[in-house]
């Protein structure tokens, strides 16, 4: 079947489609953009059209210097909530990483800058929110993201993270239960990077 060539010519950021690459492994396009910088690499549909790729890579570099430049907000809790995020996508040593990163979840380029994160989530955030993505499976974006209180968040986690456990995949309230604890618990271990036989030990006087 021919490709629909509704993307041709068409620019993105800084990324202009100049002709289809290849199929990608999900069965889509690939289309071979050319960036600002002079480098063609291959994109799929959906990132560009979801604006979360804008370029080669040689502007997230950008981005992330313009980042780290003095704002005066690094001890804000909106700034924290940034900087936890993209841990959790990005770092591949933070002990939640596996359900977020590890997963393919991704931070939309746009937000690689924190100032942008402000604009877009700042009018909106009050004291004692946290960021929680609409679909449980997209990626941190404008449209996939609000603020929701930490003790909805912390319910809504202990029913939809599943975790690896000698019973099978189950949510840290079912794994909780198995063992004897309470989801607060669990929760515990897990946030101290517990693993293996230690994370489901039974209660231990907390």
């Amino acid at each position: 079947m021919a490709v629909k060539a509704d993307l041709l010519g068409m620019t993105f950021g800084y990324l202009t489609v100049v002709a289809p690459a290849e199929a990608s492994p999900s069965g889509g396009t690939r289309w071979a953009c050319k960036c600002v910088c002079g480098r063609v690499k291959p994109i799929g549909a959906p990132e560009l059209k979801r604006g979360l790729t804008k370029s080669c890579g040689c502007k997230s570099a950008e981005m992330r210097r313009a980042a780290n430049t003095r704002h005066g907000m690094t001890e804000t809790s909106i700034y924290k909530i940034w900087s936890g995020m993209r841990s959790r996508c990005l770092n591949s040593n933070s002990n939640v990483f596996s359900y977020y990163g590890g997963k393919g979840v991704r931070i939309c380029e746009r937000w690689e800058a924190f100032e942008a994160f402000l604009e877009d989530m700042g009018p909106t955030y009050r004291k004692g929110l946290s960021i929680e993505r609409v679909d449980v499976n997209g990626d941190y974006e404008p449209s996939n993201c609000t603020w929701i209180a930490r003790s909805e968040q912390a319910l809504n986690r202990t029913n939809t993270v599943r975790l690896e456990t000698p019973w099978g995949h189950l949510s840290i309230k079912e794994t909780a239960k198995k063992i004897g604890v309470s989801d607060k618990c669990l929760q515990h271990r897990l946030s101290r990077g517990w693993g293996g036989d230690k994370l489901f030990q039974p209660h231990r006087g907390w």
